[in-house]
């Protein structure tokens, strides 16, 4: 059943109600967002005849609709990887890094960089653009780039929404400097942490001791990273297609354990202790073959008591 109900009692205020307060409407607009997670991950694993996954699409053309009505447009806009509806930013955190992740991963697969409702639409629109978009999201021999946007587009008109329009990256942005400066920064942190844990944890292997003076500047950097831009920092662990993936695994750790941290209130000080700890969680598995961390499939028993043994 949809956990989202955008038209009955307890749902998002209605419009009118909204506008008198700013925080309000940012909730009213950060709805959008679960909405359409929840949809594209139904419309992924059902049959979209469904009756789970019609209630899915009433719901989020019901919150579409709710913001059109708000804001008079509607615009949904990825933009130096964040996203902005109708030019307000929804920022990602640990409670919706999620939503924020798969929708994101939706609409670059297939070209899109931002969709327009140029008029509320209805459960059966959302339902083919989500579903094209899936499409084109997929592999398409002899389609890249603009061109599969383009074919994309006509697919949309053909299908009878031509009220949902979709552009390329680039069309019609202007420069957002500081955002995307903060966030180069904060991906060139990460990468520099994911690089300080690759050799702490092959030093470790091969019975070197650890550095630990650049360890902790790895902590320091991430603590003074996620206090400053905990969006682009956290957003960054979300991904999951960095080559060294188990040494990203340990700095997300380190990542998502300061960022909670932050959340309860922990000094500077202690947050910095946590981070020590969870970039070294995984220590022991340095003792583990290499081979057996990054195999494929399912481990055998004998395998998973190997693995066992690093803790």
């Amino acid at each position: 059943m949809p956990v989202h109900d955008f038209k009955g009692a307890g749902a998002v205020p209605a419009p009118d109600e909204t506008a008198r307060s700013d925080a309000a409407a940012y909730k009213l607009r950060g709805s959008f967002l679960p909405a359409l997670y929840e949809t594209i991950r139904t419309v992924k694993l059902h049959p979209i005849e469904t009756a789970e996954v019609r209630g899915y699409l009433e719901d989020l053309a019901a919150a579409a609709s709710v913001i059109f009505d708000l804001d008079g447009a509607f615009e949904m806009r990825i933009r130096g990887g964040l996203l902005y509806l109708n030019a307000s930013r929804l920022y990602v955190d640990l409670e919706n890094f999620a939503s924020f992740g798969l929708v994101v991963a939706a609409l670059s697969d297939a070209g899109v960089a931002w969709v327009r409702m140029e008029k509320p639409v209805g459960g059966g629109e959302w339902k083919t653009f989500i579903s094209e978009v899936l499409r084109f999201g997929a592999p398409q021999p002899g389609l890249e780039g603009q061109e599969g946007l383009e074919v994309l587009r006509r697919a949309l008109v053909e299908r009878g929404v031509p009220n949902i329009k979709v552009g390329a990256p680039g069309e019609g942005e202007t420069p957002f400097s500081n955002e995307v400066e903060r966030r180069r920064i904060a991906k060139q942190t990460y990468e520099s942490s994911v690089e300080v844990t690759n050799s702490l944890l092959e030093g470790s292997r091969m019975g070197r001791s650890a550095h630990l003076k650049e360890m902790k500047q790895a902590v320091r950097s991430i603590v003074d990273q996620v206090l400053n831009n905990e969006v682009a920092s956290v957003g960054l662990a979300t991904l999951n297609n960095f080559d060294q993936f188990s040494f990203a695994h340990t700095v997300n750790v380190c990542i998502f354990s300061i960022a909670i941290g932050r959340r309860l209130g922990l000094t500077k000080d202690r947050l910095f202790d946590l981070g020590m700890a969870a970039l070294l969680h995984d220590i022991g598995k340095s003792r583990v073959p290499l081979e057996l961390i990054m195999k494929e499939g399912e481990l055998e028993e004998q395998e998973q008591e190997v693995l066992r043994s690093h803790t």
